[in-house]
């Protein structure tokens, strides 16, 4: 890593402590005041609404940072969508622990009747996995799902047998992390390979990089939104992604 991503890593980590040593709990965060809740946006009918869309994801798509609301539940309000979110904080895509990813679809995911959209968020928490390499199988018995690129080919695999969905892969915006920009050039292989559409808010350079004071409000550490992070930041990019999906776009 360069010396100034080193320095610009060291500033949000040492923003981040700051922000929680003040406010000792995430829900006593500024950026968590109900002023920021879903019910403060208006739902509206969009290309999105009356969907029912499927979402996997860890800390970020659980609320860790917003005390329990989901970005899922702004969605919802928005486009008055059916979201069924099953995201675990702390979880992994990875079939190493009894709460992977790839262990909540077969228990849960998997027996619901009809899916429009597959959502599933790759998180640096993945990156702590075997990366493992895109298999040339179309066939989701052969993947090793104890990595995290096989866990992938898996769920998309298993996804479109049975609904086939549009599945949407996303990762989670910049923080400077050499492990996790190492996988992603997987996920953008995999996206490729299965052609799924990939929002890479980590590469998207479009995607506003808050100012410090915008950070300590939209973040309630160096991951996870607060709220506020959600609703005025995280939100808008990712509403304005889904329905250029939605109307045929590739992201």
């Amino acid at each position: 890593m360069s010396v100034l991503g080193k320095l610009v890593k060291s500033t949000v980590v040492l923003t981040a402590a700051l922000v929680l040593t003040r406010y000792g709990t995430k829900k006593d965060h500024p950026g968590n005041d109900p002023k920021y809740d879903p019910q403060t946006l208006q739902q509206r009918q969009t290309a999105l609404s009356g969907k029912q869309i499927l979402w996997l994801g860890s800390s970020f798509s659980a609320g860790t940072g917003s005390g329990g609301t989901a970005l899922t539940d702004y969605l919802k309000q928005i486009n008055d969508a059916e979201i069924i979110n099953e995201s675990l904080a702390h979880s992994y895509l990875s079939s190493v622990t009894q709460n992977s990813a790839v262990k909540r679809f077969r228990s849960s995911l998997a027996l619901v009747s009809h899916a429009d959209y597959l959502v599933i968020e790759v998180s640096p928490i993945d990156a702590e996995m075997t990366h493992g390499a895109v298999s040339d199988s179309m066939d989701r018995f052969t993947f090793n799902i104890k990595t995290t690129t096989g866990a992938l080919e898996y769920l998309i695999a298993y996804a479109r047998e049975l609904w086939d969905p549009v599945i949407i892969l996303f990762t989670l915006p910049y923080c400077s992390d050499p492990a996790y920009e190492q996988l992603l050039s997987r996920i953008h292989q995999v996206s490729d390979k299965w052609n799924v559409h990939l929002i890479d808010m980590y590469n998207d350079r479009e995607l506003e990089n808050p100012d410090p004071v915008k950070r300590s409000l939209y973040m309630s550490d160096i991951s996870h939104p607060t709220k506020a992070g959600l609703r005025d930041w995280i939100v808008p990019y990712m509403q304005e992604k889904l329905l250029n999906i939605a109307a045929g776009g590739r992201s």
